[in-house]
């Protein structure tokens, strides 16, 4: 993750949207999940266990965007994942917690980071851009509507037959300012 972040910062890359299910976590939970946060913290792919606290201790800044409903659950298990940093990221899910009023687009994941984007521009007084704002989603829509948005984005994809992620350092390597 080192090679990645260096990366993205120089390609001024300052905030991460990242979804959840079948992206930082290895299962679709369908905003159902029945378990607990320590059985839901097993399933954390370690490519992002080693990227999220990376990234956040070089400067760019973190969110969970998703559908699911289940806010507190994915908070807990984040807790226990990064527990000196884990209430540096915002998590917006379809819970009601909060609302985005803005003028920009709401189709996918859009409305999720740009509420994200507002919470973290007033608590840490950050400028965060849609080009400096990257996507990383197993969603192929999402991905989508992040670029037609003018949001870079980033396909997550498990490699055929094989139950590996085919997010690689390469695939983030290879975006461009």
């Amino acid at each position: 993750p080192e090679e990645v972040v260096r990366h993205l910062k120089s390609i001024r890359i300052n905030f991460l949207a990242i979804d959840f299910d079948l992206t930082m976590i290895e299962k679709h939970t369908g905003g159902k999940w029945t378990g607990d946060a320590t059985k839901l913290h097993r399933h954390l792919r370690p490519f992002f266990a080693a990227l999220v606290p990376h990234a956040i201790s070089q400067g760019i800044n973190i969110a969970i965007v998703t559908f699911s409903p289940q806010v507190k659950l994915i908070r807990d298990m984040l807790a226990l994942a990064f527990p000196d940093i884990h209430s540096q990221i915002p998590i917006r899910g379809e819970d009601g917690t909060w609302q985005y009023n803005g003028g920009g687009s709401v189709e996918g994941k859009q409305k999720h980071m740009a509420s994200a984007v507002e919470e973290l521009t007033h608590s840490r007084g950050v400028k965060i851009t849609r080009r400096s704002t990257l996507l990383i989603d197993d969603d192929a829509k999402n991905i989508k509507v992040a670029l037609t948005n003018g949001v870079k984005a980033v396909l997550f994809q498990l490699k055929h037959g094989t139950g590996q992620p085919g997010l690689c350092a390469a695939d983030m390597l290879e975006l461009e300012q």
